[in-house]
């Protein structure tokens, strides 16, 4: 019996937990945004983004979107488009996320990330080169490219 009111006050808690998240999400769609406050308050835009994409998107749409150095060049640039726009709203990210997702390119950048983070999440031995060599060519290597990779996994794993 106490497993049973256990196991229900955690799926209780659970719904709770979700219907705040949902509530939270949906107030930052409407949170506006302006130039002063970008300014004031940069790590609170930064975490909102961050929150932005935990409601809408998943990781790897994080990962575009920040883009390598972490200087989020599709958003800066709606950012910068709408400096005049004093109703500009999370909710105006959102759209323009979805509007780059929606390019026919994307999918083949989702791809190139997922395996970047495949390659980057283990370690190269020539013993998983079948699986890295189809990984790299989905990034759109060059097989020149690849069997250079390929020496100097080979090099590096005589050193370990």
């Amino acid at each position: 019996m106490k497993i049973k009111n256990i196991f229900l006050l955690l799926l209780l808690s659970s719904f709770s937990f979700y219907g705040q998240k949902g509530s939270y999400c949906l107030e930052l769609l409407n949170k506006k945004i302006d130039a002063e406050s970008l300014n004031l308050h940069p790590q609170e835009f930064i975490l909102d983004i961050q929150t932005l994409f935990h409601c809408e998107f998943d990781n790897i749409d994080y990962q575009i979107f920040m883009g390598p150095q972490g200087n989020m060049p599709i958003i800066a640039t709606a950012l910068i488009q709408s400096a005049n726009d004093d109703n500009f709203t999370f909710n105006n990210i959102k759209n323009v996320v979805v509007e780059f997702k929606a390019n026919e390119n994307y999918s083949e950048i989702r791809k190139i990330v997922k395996a970047q983070n495949a390659i980057i999440d283990r370690p190269a031995f020539l013993k998983n080169w079948d699986t890295d060599r189809q990984l790299l060519s989905g990034m759109s290597f060059s097989e020149e490219q690849i069997n250079e990779i390929k020496i100097i996994v080979n090099e590096n794993e005589g050193l370990v």
